[in-house]
């Protein structure tokens, strides 16, 4: 990288199982963490992606995720 500011954040990628929520999912009982939507939230509104990595399945993940509106 050459000299002055660095790039701006444009994305954040998420772990999921002991990341964004405490516990596995595959294995029942996770915790959701509240103000880690509310990050995703904040940074959204900042015009900064955020995404996932995770060896879950899709379809549990999107539910629990829309359950707790933070899926779109």
């Amino acid at each position: 990288m050459g000299q002055g500011s660095p790039e701006p954040v444009r994305l954040v990628i998420w772990d999921l199982d002991e990341t964004f929520w405490k516990g596995t999912l595959s294995e029942g009982g996770i915790t959701f963490c509240p103000e880690h939507r509310d990050i995703v939230i904040a940074l959204a509104e900042r015009g900064i992606i955020s995404t996932i990595c995770s060896k879950n399945d899709l379809e549990a993940v999107r539910d629990l995720l829309n359950e707790h509106e933070v899926w779109d």
